[in-house]
């Protein structure tokens, strides 16, 4: 009997790898589509939140985060085998989850109300490709030292762009090294986050999973460090439940988002996605009357032309 040609080899093939592809194409849309709505919100935040305060912004959002992500486990039918997909994580997957989400955004949501956010996400977000990069060529076989030279020509865009914000908003406000200090911390674990979640879902493991494990030690330590300062200051009731507010909006709503994007991404192509960010902050925080001079307009076009040349460059990993 002939062998059909959809039972042939090859179109088994092709129908194998268009649902990947599909799924490839859907997590790059998706962490677009998270990247601008943190980059609003990211503006919003380091717009009208006090520095005291940033820790009980990060703290509430981060809270919602777990609480929404338990919600939507619960709807995605994680339990329908009796067990919860939360289960299938070991203790191991449980620390470095919320290892590198802790520090990478809680570091960066309180960096953002330390120096100019568009700075913040910039340093952030340069670090990531080269993080993530570096990771690949170490520990990949077959991916050659090339595979520098785009996130390398992005880390030094993305510390032109920073530069020039600092120069032209004056960012020193005392704040000034522990801000930059910790949106360094934020990019080397914003890229551990990636790493980590793309070897998670290649195990099976779902973003919603993930999301209700990942918040925790977040949560918990942006809550400590923000006793200090609701105690000193007293805010007023009224502000504390509108930085709640915004944070559940501009925080928690975007990374959840976020999470299941990068899940279905390649961990390069996400972070290169995400190196956008400082310009959608700068869009916004321009709007919100930060200044905005020729240089840095000139040093974020460049950032984002190298983005966009390098989307096409990168390793299918």
């Amino acid at each position: 009997m002939n062998q059909s040609p959809a039972t042939s080899p090859a179109r088994a093939g092709e129908q194998h790898c268009a649902p990947k592809a599909a799924s490839l194409w859907l997590g790059l849309a998706v962490v677009a589509a998270a990247v601008l709505w943190q980059g609003i919100g990211t503006a919003v935040v380091g717009r009208f939140v006090e520095p005291e305060l940033g820790t009980f912004a990060t703290f509430t959002a981060f809270l919602s985060a777990s609480i929404i992500a338990l919600i939507l486990s619960r709807f995605s039918g994680a339990r329908r085998s009796g067990k919860s997909a939360a289960n299938s994580l070991k203790p191991a997957d449980w620390l470095k989850l919320n290892l590198v989400t802790a520090g990478a955004f809680a570091c960066f949501y309180v960096s953002a109300t330390m120096i100019p956010a568009t700075a913040a996400s910039v340093i952030e977000t340069g670090l990531g490709p080269i993080a993530v990069a570096l990771a690949m060529f170490l520990f990949h076989r077959g991916v050659s030292a090339r595979t520098l030279l785009h996130p390398v020509a992005v880390l030094l865009a993305a510390a032109a762009v920073a530069w020039f914000v600092f120069a032209a908003q004056k960012a020193d406000n005392g704040y000034l090294v522990l801000g930059i200090g910790l949106s360094a911390a934020a990019g080397l674990c914003a890229a551990g986050v990636l790493l980590v979640s793309r070897q998670l879902a290649e195990r099976g493991i779902s973003a919603s999973a993930m999301s209700v494990a990942r918040f925790h030690l977040a949560w918990m330590l942006c809550g400590l460090l923000s006793l200090p300062s609701l105690l000193a200051g007293t805010p007023e009731i009224g502000e504390l439940l509108g930085i709640a507010a915004l944070s559940v909006f501009a925080i928690s709503a975007p990374i959840l988002l976020l999470q299941w994007g990068i899940t279905l991404a390649k961990p390069l192509h996400s972070a290169i996605i995400i190196s956008a960010l400082p310009a959608v902050v700068l869009a916004t925080d321009t709007l919100l009357g930060a200044a905005l001079t020729g240089s840095i307009a000139a040093a974020m076009g460049v950032l984002v032309g190298i983005l966009l040349l390098g989307l096409r460059r990168v390793p299918k990993r």
